[in-house]
C-alpha cells in the first residue's frame, strides 16, 4: 500500500469532479513517469501514466490532476 501525499484543496476537488480514486492516484504516482516544471507556485513534480497527469507540489501535496478525455475526467490506460 502507498501512503498519498497531502492535497490542496483544489486537489481534492479536482480528484472527485474528476473521477480520480485514490487508488488510481497512487497508481499513477507510483508507476508513471515523473517530470520537473515550474508552475504558477513554484516547482511542481508531474506523474504521467498513460493519459493521466498527477501534479504534485515541492512539499508533496497533490495541487492538480487531469485524463486526456472530455473534461479533464480520468482516461482509463
Amino acid at each position: 500500500m502507498i501512503m498519498l501525499p497531502g492535497f490542496k484543496k483544489h486537489g481534492i476537488n479536482q480528484a472527485i469532479t474528476r473521477q480520480f480514486t485514490p487508488e488510481r492516484i497512487a497508481e499513477i504516482i507510483r508507476k508513471g513517469s515523473v517530470t520537473e516544471k515550474f508552475g504558477r507556485y513554484g516547482k511542481q513534480f508531474r506523474y504521467t501514466l498513460g493519459k493521466n497527469t498527477v501534479v504534485v507540489d515541492i512539499s508533496g501535496r497533490i495541487i492538480t490532476m487531469f485524463g486526456d478525455s472530455i473534461a479533464g475526467k480520468f482516461a482509463p490506460y
